[in-house]
């Protein structure tokens, strides 16, 4: 299972400003009484990308797309399932997340889905091997790497994911499929569904094969006697 930037805890857009002094958070209470009365009011405030102004730009100015404020019962459906998966008991808490192996990669700058939700799926979900990438930020965070596998949780990355460790020098926001930069987490993420897929076939790992004796032929072998013969 691959996740890119998930949305598993979304604190930081809680402190957004709505209006003046209140905030998302302020709204949270009354966010079912407001979705059942105006459910597609544009109310909720989001973050906007402190990166990639361009294609930022480029998105606002495209009119097929949403541009607004998050509808408010899209927003009560997001926080009750963020909820709902950072609970400590239940049927969608992160522990009940299963599979044999999960990558994890999200920007430490991500101001939209809150990478610590990333860190907590890392460390509760039940899975045999997890590998987790924060990619650094303008914010001066810098990235950081985990690997769980054989019951061990580990700082870095497993050997042989080169792609995987170039993604730590990238400052990255939340679009990380579009943003400068998307070709190396492409190539990170197709790097790792390989790895993967080779220890499930049971392929074993590429070894340099051994050095040839030197062999020489019998035709080698009657030259080298005549000319000894006529040495002697």
């Amino acid at each position: 299972m691959v996740m890119l930037a998930p949305m598993i805890s979304l604190e930081k857009v809680t402190q957004k400003s709505v209006l003046g002094p209140i905030k998302n958070k302020h709204l949270v209470p009354v966010s079912g009484f407001l979705s059942f009365l105006v459910p597609t009011l544009p109310l909720i405030a989001k973050s906007d990308s402190v990166l990639a102004q361009q294609i930022d730009e480029e998105f606002r100015n495209d009119v097929t797309n949403y541009t607004g404020s998050v509808r408010v019962r899209v927003a009560h459906h997001f926080n009750q399932l963020c909820k709902a998966f950072t609970a400590p008991t239940g049927p969608k808490a992160l522990e009940c997340v299963s599979c044999p192996a999960m990558l994890m990669i999200h920007a430490n700058a991500d101001t939209m889905t809150e990478p610590g939700g990333s860190v907590m799926l890392f460390e509760r979900a039940s899975c045999a091997r997890k590998t987790l990438v924060l990619i650094s930020g303008p914010d001066g965070q810098g990235a950081a790497t985990k690997t769980h596998a054989d019951g061990r949780t580990t700082s870095g990355l497993a050997d042989g994911q080169t792609a995987m460790a170039a993604l730590r020098g990238l400052n990255m926001w939340h679009s990380i499929t579009t943003e400068p930069g998307c070709e190396k987490v492409s190539f990170a993420v197709a790097e790792w569904i390989c790895q993967e897929a080779d220890l499930v076939s049971g392929v074993p790992e590429t070894t340099p094969s051994p050095q040839r004796r030197r062999s020489i032929s019998p035709v080698r072998q009657r030259y080298v006697a005549r000319n000894a013969a006529k040495g002697e």
